[in-house]
Formats: C-alpha cells, sequence, structure tokens
C-alpha cells in the first residue's frame, strides 16, 4: 500500500527519485480508479460526439466539475512520480516532453512553408515511436548509487529496513 500512497504524498515534489515499483504500481491504480469513476459517473464512459468536439466527460453539472477534479487528482501525482522515474534513471523531467517533438517539429515545418509526404510519414512514424521510447525508458532499471538527483530509492529502503 506504501507504493500506491507515495505519489499522493508527494504530490508536488519533482525532486528525488522514484522506483519503478511506485511508478508502475502509481499507474495500474490510476488506470483502475478512471475505469471505477467511468462506472460509477453516468455517462462517464461515454463519448458525446458534438460536431468536432470529442469529450469523455459527463457535459455538465456537478459530473463536469467531479470528472475534472479525479484527472487532475490524478495527473498532478502523475507527473510528479513519472519525473521523479526519470531522474532514477539519470534523465531530466523534459524528457516526458518526447511525445511532444514531433508535434512541435510538424508544425514548425508547415508554418516554415516545408511540407511534403515524406516529411509527413516520418512524423507520423515518430508520433508512434517517441511515446514508445519514453515507455522503454520509465521501464528502464535505475541509476545504481546516487546519482545528480539524489540517493538511490533502493539505497535507502535498505538501509531503513536494516534499522528497525
Amino acid at each position: 500500500m506504501h507504493w500506491v500512497l507515495e505519489p499522493f504524498r508527494k504530490v508536488l515534489d519533482y525532486s528525488g527519485r522514484s522506483r519503478r515499483r511506485e511508478y508502475w504500481l502509481f499507474m495500474l491504480t490510476s488506470a483502475v480508479l478512471f475505469v471505477a469513476y467511468g462506472a460509477v459517473v453516468p455517462g462517464g464512459a461515454a463519448i458525446h460526439v458534438n460536431g468536432f468536439e470529442t469529450t469523455a466527460v459527463p457535459q455538465g453539472g456537478i459530473w463536469s466539475l467531479l470528472s475534472v477534479l479525479v484527472v487532475l487528482m490524478i495527473l498532478l501525482p502523475g507527473l510528479a512520480v513519472a519525473v521523479r522515474r526519470l531522474h532514477d534513471i539519470d534523465r531530466s523531467g523534459l524528457w516526458l516532453a518526447l511525445p511532444l517533438g514531433p508535434i512541435i517539429f510538424w508544425a514548425v515545418a508547415l508554418v516554415g512553408g516545408f511540407s511534403s509526404e515524406v516529411l509527413y510519414r516520418l512524423v507520423m512514424i515518430a508520433l508512434v515511436v517517441a511515446p514508445i521510447a519514453l515507455l522503454g525508458m520509465l521501464g528502464w532499471p535505475g541509476t545504481a548509487g546516487p546519482n545528480r538527483f539524489g540517493p538511490d530509492p533502493k539505497d535507502q529502503k535498505s538501509e531503513t529496513a536494516a534499522s528497525v
């Protein structure tokens, strides 16, 4: 239970390091919470299509406010634990922006007047590969011993268990 609650305790803590166990158990818990929320809230799991707008949030009233709060309750600690997870592999939290790279590149290319079918295909491939690469990075084992972001979380847990 400690691994599930730790990201909620450190919701605004973007420093330090988090183990793989903490990150992946938080992601599993988040997925379960979203599924449970979608099952409980009226229309929470439905997709409403209004013209070009697609949303999974019930329209209007207290349910919309509750939906925003649930998303923020999961998003903020999720962002913090992901940054700390990247710190554990000695990477900056800016690596979380990796999936945005192809989108930004495509926008700059279009504004610059450069457009081709080959460029479009490369950007589409990058849109698939970038999130997979980020997920792969989040699954790497952490740096053994201290790194520039702090001490090894595995060493801290073993020292605490040995002293008790």
